[in-house]
């Protein structure tokens, strides 16, 4: 006989449960540090509600769903693969004699970063499992998405209201519900918008990843996931332009120059296909003109010629409107202002260059990172471990920056790469980042595979993705920590669409 639970797992009530946990989850995405979750955790920073609600629905639904045989998604095997090579990294690091710093040791820092990525590894499985089972719940997702962008952008836009309008001196109300949601001390930041999230580049790093790109690779397709439209703006094109204009206004800018690659990619898809076009089109009328047929060689390198002269008009058009973007952002930004004053004949060095440009402290915790991975460049120095090699790794003008020397002396959690690339190159070694790159390559082509699919909702996310996996190159230089759940949760839709698209496939007719 079938134990009762399994009668139970098929249950409207259980069906209800299930759904309920996955839309907290993701309505509750735009918080990053909720104070009851750090207080129950012991967290620092990071304490999404979200990855908690993810853990509760892993335990109820994806333990019950592996038990009955249920199919995993292939992106999960170099994931796994991954988990593997930080516990061999781990290993060999627990046989090699660490720099002694505080309280702390291999034993301590280990586990706690290993239990990070096993949260993101959750949320990632939960998320590319549970909505691809049919496109009712892929669309369900979209639409809460949806309605979370719409409460993180209008608590966003009324931040930038008080920034921009009363210098950012905000009502006490205000500052109470960002304490109830935010665990920072300071938890509205002078000049700045933040959102829901701790930080402001946190707020643009979930723009980035989920929000940005799923509105707009639907405004592309011209899909919306709501019957109800604004004239003729459906809900994805106004949250694209309401997400646009938070990002600009977060100040950050990684988080600007993660979205603006985006928008290039796309610009010199559509130059290039413009390209073609206009050559096919000239090619006809020289046909038609002398009444010849052209080559195939001429049509070649008449399309490679044109192909040139417009991707170097399209680069001009890009320089002097990153040169625009740029001054009109120093009257409202002040390391923009810096950057356009500065006189780089006037520095004093490399790293004084760095530090008008207020990225120094950047600067050197990468190249502290890289400098620890070129003595442990096979396995690295084992996940969480890479602050005990800091203070003999970081060049002596670190030691001039309050905030290195803060991090060192005063606060009690190490130094870290601030920067997620460098972060699995020193801890994980050239292993664990061939692995990540070859898990990156897959989910690109399972975006591309999903963005194959006869469903609209599953073309949607299938762009998304790839949009997510771009803004991703620039995000991976300022985001650090393996507890934020959006880059899992953003790759797991990715999955999910093509694990949706995999098993349409396989159906018969």
């Amino acid at each position: 006989m079938r134990p009762k639970i399994f009668s139970w797992l098929n249950t409207k009530a259980y069906h209800y449960l299930c759904q309920t946990l996955w839309a907290g989850a993701i309505l509750l995405l735009p918080i990053t540090s909720l104070p009851v979750i750090k207080e129950i955790s012991g967290a620092a920073t990071v304490a999404p509600p979200t990855t908690a609600i993810l853990l509760l629905l892993f335990v109820i639904w994806l333990f019950p769903y592996l038990i009955k045989k249920g199919k995993m998604p292939v992106e999960g095997i170099p994931f796994l693969l991954l988990l593997g090579a930080t516990v061999v990294s781990w290993a060999l690091a627990c046989f090699t004699a660490l720099p002694s710093l505080r309280s702390k040791s291999v034993f301590t820092e280990g586990p706690a970063a290993f239990l990070t990525l096993l949260l993101g590894m959750g949320v990632f499985f939960i998320t590319s499992t549970w909505p691809a089972s049919d496109r009712n719940r892929l669309s369900f997702t979209i639409r809460l998405i949806n309605i979370s962008g719409i409460l993180l952008l209008t608590w966003s836009l009324v931040q930038g209201y008080y920034v921009f309008f009363h210098g950012s001196h905000y009502p006490r109300l205000l500052v109470a519900f960002q304490h109830a949601v935010s665990s920072r001390r300071d938890v509205l930041i002078l000049g700045r918008v933040s959102g829901f999230a701790y930080e402001p580049s946190w707020l643009a790093h979930m723009l980035n990843i989920v929000y940005l790109p799923v509105w707009l690779s639907a405004t592309l397709h011209g899909y919306s996931a709501h019957r109800v439209k604004l004239w003729r703006f459906s809900f994805e094109n106004i949250l694209l332009g309401g997400g646009i204009i938070v990002l600009f206004i977060s100040f950050s800018r990684v988080g600007v120059v993660s979205f603006l690659l985006v928008i290039i990619v796309i610009l010199m898809n559509l130059t290039l296909r413009m390209a073609r076009w206009l050559s096919g089109y000239l090619l006809g009328r020289l046909s038609s003109f002398r009444k010849t047929v052209i080559t195939s060689r001429f049509a070649g390198i008449l399309r490679v010629i044109l192909s040139i002269i417009l991707l170097v008009m399209m680069l001009l058009l890009y320089l002097t409107s990153a040169v625009g973007m740029v001054h009109v952002g120093a009257h409202f930004d002040k390391r923009l202002a810096k950057l356009i004053e500065y006189n780089p004949f006037a520095a004093g060095g490399f790293y004084e260059a760095t530090n008008v440009m207020a990225i120094a402290e950047r600067i050197v915790y990468w190249e502290a990172g890289l400098e620890i991975f070129a003595d442990h460049p096979l396995f690295g120095v084992g996940l969480g471990n890479v602050g005990f090699y800091f203070p003999e790794k970081l060049p002596g003008y670190a030691w001039h920056l309050p905030e290195i020397t803060n991090i060192l002396y005063y606060r009690p959690f190490l130094s870290n790469t601030k920067s997620l690339w460098i972060r699995i190159l020193s801890e994980t070694g050239l292993v664990g980042f061939g692995i990540f790159l070859a898990w990156l390559t897959l989910l690109w082509k399972s975006s591309r595979l999903a963005h194959s699919s006869n469903e609209p909702v599953v073309r949607v996310l299938g762009l998304a993705g790839q949009f997510m996996l771009i803004s991703f190159i620039i995000e991976g230089f300022s985001i650090d920590s393996f507890a934020l759940p959006y880059f899992w949760f953003a790759m797991g839709l990715v999955s999910a669409a093509a694990f949706f698209t995999r098993q349409s496939l396989s159906r018969p007719g």
